[in-house]
């Protein structure tokens, strides 16, 4: 083990209450800050040229049956995308297509021509996805338009507080250890190495919680109320985002490892006042 995962390690073992409170509460906002700017980017792209059909299996339909409707809808001249979906477990279902048809064509002639196959017991055409687009309507009303910036940067600035004020305590409490690193010689890199570290790891911490969200999201949400695609992107984007405030979150650590007065500072100090006493 190389001596800054050493070091990173006997920090993570110093971190008393507090600074595990804030820890979390470090992760936590960085999850909702991820959480929020992804679905702010998701609102303000433009709406794709593509209408949304469900459409239910009957019941008791075979694999080999769904494999081969999922042939039958990519040969569709009109469909662009075609996903089964499995039921959930709780739910006594064979599951249902999400079909992507587009939007110039004949609505009403293609879910009668997939009716027509006795495969679906039902297919319906969602507008959009209604959470999504309920939303879009809110985010992008003037009258709301700053007021939303403002929550967002708000949001972004009380996130990097928390962080900062989670790093400066784990640093409060390891003061010892980076004096007695100091004496022994450490380089600069090794001391600052687990403050790094330990702010990039609140942001990845951060984007993995959005990711266990929607997935559960995805498993239980009605696909009415908004569809997996959406779900997937906002996924992917909350992830992006976290991975930026990880380097955020890795920059303040470095910022706080530098904090006058450092360690090398005090011990300065320390030594000339013990000099000075014997005189």
């Amino acid at each position: 083990m190389s001596s800054e995962l050493f070091v990173s390690k006997e920090l993570v073992r110093s971190l008393n209450a507090k600074a595990w409170l804030l820890s979390l509460a470090a992760v936590g906002l960085v999850a909702l800050l991820s959480g929020v700017l992804a679905l702010a980017s998701l609102l303000i792209q433009p709406r794709s040229g593509e209408i949304r059909l469900i459409a239910m299996l009957r019941a008791n339909i075979s694999e080999e049956e769904i494999n081969e409707l999922h042939r039958r809808l990519l040969a569709e001249p009109e469909v662009l995308r075609s996903r089964y979906v499995l039921a959930p477990a709780s739910i006594r279902s064979s599951g249902h297509f999400e079909i992507s048809v587009k939007a110039e064509a004949n609505l009403d002639g293609v879910m009668a021509r997939l009716r027509s196959w006795g495969a679906f017991q039902e297919i319906s055409s969602p507008a959009s996805d209604s959470i999504i687009e309920e939303l879009r309507a809110a985010l992008l009303a003037p009258k709301l338009r700053w007021l939303v910036l403002a929550a967002l940067a708000a949001l972004l600035g009380s996130t990097l507080l928390v962080i900062y004020a989670a790093l400066a305590k784990a640093r409060q409490g390891f003061v010892g250890e980076l004096e007695l690193l100091v004496l022994s010689g450490a380089s600069p890199r090794t001391m600052q190495f687990p403050f790094v570290l330990l702010g990039a790891l609140y942001g990845l911490a951060g984007a993995l919680l959005v990711e266990l969200i929607l997935y559960g999201a995805q498993i239980w949400m009605d696909a009415a109320l908004i569809s997996p695609e959406a779900l997937a992107h906002l996924g992917i984007r909350g992830f992006l985002l976290g991975l930026i405030l990880a380097g955020l979150g890795g920059g303040l650590g470095r910022l706080v490892a530098q904090r006058y007065p450092s360690p090398l500072s005090r011990s300065r100090m320390s030594s000339s006042s013990a000099g000075v006493g014997e005189h």
